[in-house]
């Protein structure tokens, strides 16, 4: 695999505080000197601040049932027997923990999503191991099911997705720094007085960076909203 390191990168994490080398999937020298120009500006003003604002791994399968009705009253007995499929769930693993159960009907189909943290590791296994446990539970305690898809593809694993965004899949992540006016770059590619850079990003959500002037609050947020309608715009596009 091609390598090209960036940084070191000034970090103010909640989980990680230091200088950071920043590895790259390529050779070109102008690439990787590129990232070091914005690095370096970044370094210069402080470093970058992140916050981990949603932590979390799906598993969703789908239930079929006769009716509508069945489906319904299902997803409602299922919300009453969290503490049970917790217990079920996290004899499967030391790492998971199972942390809510999401409910969405569909005619006489109940997809479930099953929220986990999963520590350091993406779980998709681990958490696919722990559904499974979990739904021959239900299907053995009571639920009068016609038939289970352990994935259903509402989790949308590896796929770029809509509810994915909104509900986080992974780590969802803000990255922000503060470059004063004096730290710009050199030449300048911008020329706002003091800047808050902020860049949100999330497993499956494409990130964007937001340019907000500090103390202008109304402009943040249409300009976030905006970032993330186009986002959202992109995605639908390619479901």
């Amino acid at each position: 695999m091609p390598l090209g390191i960036a940084g070191p990168l000034v970090v103010h994490g909640e989980h990680a505080e230091g200088e950071f080398l920043i590895p790259l999937a390529t050779t070109e020298g102008t690439l990787v000197a590129s990232y070091n120009r914005g690095i370096d500006v970044i370094n210069r003003s402080g470093g970058v601040t992140c916050t981990v604002s949603a932590d979390r791994m799906q598993r969703a399968p789908v239930f079929i049932f006769d009716s509508a009705r069945e489906a319904r009253d299902f997803a409602t007995w299922v919300q009453s027997r969290i503490e049970d499929l917790r217990r079920v769930a996290e004899a499967t693993t030391h790492v998971g923990r199972l942390q809510r159960i999401e409910s969405y009907l569909a005619h006489r189909f109940a997809f479930l999503r099953f929220d986990y943290t999963t520590g350091d590791a993406a779980g998709q296994n681990m958490v696919g191991k722990a559904t499974m446990a979990e739904c021959q539970w239900l299907v053995a305690n009571g639920a009068v099911v016609r038939h289970f898809f352990l994935d259903s593809h509402f989790g949308s694993d590896k796929k770029v997705s809509y509810i994915n965004s909104l509900r986080t899949r992974g780590k969802r992540v803000t990255a922000e720094v503060t470059i004063p006016r004096a730290t710009r770059p050199d030449p300048p590619s911008f020329s706002l007085a003091n800047t808050k850079i902020v860049s949100p990003a999330a497993i499956c959500l494409p990130a964007y960076i937001v340019f907000c002037p500090l103390n202008s609050h109304v402009f943040a947020l249409g300009s976030i909203t905006s970032a993330l309608i186009a986002n959202v715009a992109l995605l639908m596009q390619h479901a």
